[in-house]
């Protein structure tokens, strides 16, 4: 989608979550009061555990935890209507996948966001009716406190894109702007993820921006995205050439050196790897790799991570990287580039 149709589908999609905002904060206004009661009987119980009146002490815990239990079931009945939830649902969906077909408009994150409303309806209705059923319950609480998040996320993810998408088409100046198109391919992302994509480029544009040597050949202008196509992954933004450009060099070469090393020897990247590539391009365009670009450095170093970190294939303009015919199992998603050691943020350059 071109950013204008883009930011009409987003605010459709929020105007409608909005409407039906109500109900999830009662499913997760419950969950968490759950959680809270089932965390107060362990610390009970643990403590008790050091007692020598330990079982009468484990008894009165789990004689607090169900009057506490029952009240919030209490509650949750009082103030969610059994009848009103699977018709609000029925409209909530139908609207979305009506306009979705109207306009054409490939959308898989919001399709199985809805299917996985349909999941939470039957869960809800059988919670209610089967209170007191251990499974029930575990359920419930569940699958209601992962949907609550992504419905909240959802909101945020979108409302970010509609912020910063272009409102009108932009006028692209060939001698002074390029166009960063991105696409990731054969592996799926939820619209939070998506969206922390979309976000990492602009920050590291944005630290890219604060360190770059002024020159009166770099004209410094704000990131905008102007294609969104969540069918396919891909976004397209559009910024100053040499920053733009830099950006380009520094994605490229992280991927390729991902899979070069993962064909080669099946190993991930390690951010000593990523921190070498960073420091080499950057120099390279006349940035300092010193103490006084430290924190910026960090900050491009973890956002490069963030791209790169989950893909099948990635395709940045023109350059194409690929794991297709080699076995991208071999290794979880979350190591191929970072490996056991490097699980926290990268370290920032010395």
């Amino acid at each position: 989608m071109l950013s204008s149709q883009a930011r009409e589908f987003y605010k459709f999609i929020i105007e409608q979550l909005q409407g039906f905002k109500g109900d999830m904060d009662n499913l997760f206004q419950f969950t968490e009061a759950m959680k809270k009661q089932q965390d107060d009987l362990l610390s009970k119980i643990l403590n008790e555990q050091n007692k020598h009146n330990a079982r009468q002490g484990q008894m009165h815990a789990v004689d607090s935890y169900i009057s506490a239990y029952n009240r919030e079931i209490a509650n949750f009945k009082n103030n969610f209507d059994m009848m009103d939830f699977p018709l609000a649902y029925t409209a909530l969906t139908s609207t979305i996948q009506n306009y979705i077909m109207a306009e054409s408009i490939n959308a898989p994150e919001i399709n199985a966001f809805i299917a996985s409303f349909d999941t939470l309806k039957n869960k809800v209705q059988f919670f209610l009716k089967n209170d007191s059923d251990v499974n029930a319950r575990i359920d419930f609480h569940t699958i209601s406190s992962d949907i609550c998040n992504n419905f909240h996320k959802i909101i945020d993810s979108y409302s970010w894109f509609i912020e910063n998408l272009e409102e009108q088409p932009h006028c692209f100046d060939d001698t002074k702007d390029m166009l960063l198109d991105i696409k990731l391919l054969g592996v799926e992302f939820s619209v939070n993820e998506f969206a922390e994509k979309i976000q990492a480029i602009d920050k590291i544009y944005e630290h890219i921006s604060a360190i770059i040597p002024a020159n009166d050949n770099v004209e410094i202008q704000p990131m905008k995205i102007v294609k969104i196509e969540s069918g396919s992954l891909e976004f397209a933004v559009i910024g100053s050439q040499v920053i733009a450009g830099l950006i380009v060099v520094i994605i490229s070469g992280i991927a390729k050196e991902m899979v070069n090393k993962f064909k080669n020897n099946k190993e991930p990247l390690s951010t000593k790897d990523v921190e070498s590539i960073v420091k080499e391009e950057l120099e390279k365009s006349g940035i300092k790799a010193d103490n006084d670009n430290r924190e910026h450095i960090g900050i491009i170093q973890k956002k490069a991570i963030e791209i790169t970190s989950k893909f099948g294939t990635l395709k940045i303009n023109d350059e194409v990287y690929s794991y297709k015919g080699n076995d991208i199992n071999a290794l979880p998603f979350n190591q191929k580039l970072i490996g056991t050691e490097d699980n926290s943020t990268p370290p920032l350059v010395e």
